[in-house]
């Protein structure tokens, strides 16, 4: 429930952008710090206290920034609709398998997904199309 909970909230409305007037003061810092939280989670697959064989909706979430470096992701996760703005969201070392990984939809603009070293054994990926950002 804890992992439903803290994804539920990054797929909450976010105006990463200070000008709009749907900024929220504090809401990065919040977001960073569940990605943090859900990334040292996933960071050590044989603790008991490990996430790696849960799965993951951030379906339709706004990245700004975050690092899953180094994450074991197991289960299911979907990055369906997800846009990538601003910053860098680190995937760096993390390794995806025995799950399904959905990247459809997701736009990538304004900022950058880092995968190097990033492994893929025994999952399905669907990467869809990469839409991007009119005016990028």
């Amino acid at each position: 429930m804890c992992i439903d909970v803290l994804c539920a909230y990054l797929r909450m409305p976010y105006e990463p952008e200070s000008t709009a007037p749907e900024h929220k003061a504090g809401e990065r810092e919040v977001r960073q710090t569940i990605i943090r939280v859900i990334r040292d989670h996933l960071r050590a697959p044989d603790v008991p206290s490990a996430w790696c064989e849960y799965d993951f909706d951030f379906t339709g979430a706004v990245f700004d920034g975050g690092s899953f470096s180094a994450s074991h992701f197991r289960g299911t996760v979907g990055f369906s609709g997800v846009v990538f703005t601003d910053g860098t969201v680190n995937f760096r070392s993390a390794r995806f398998s025995g799950g399904t990984v959905d990247f459809s939809g997701a736009m990538f603009g304004g900022g950058t997904v880092d995968f190097d070293l990033a492994t893929f054994g025994g999952t399905s990926f669907d990467w869809g199309p990469f839409p991007v950002p009119a005016g990028a």
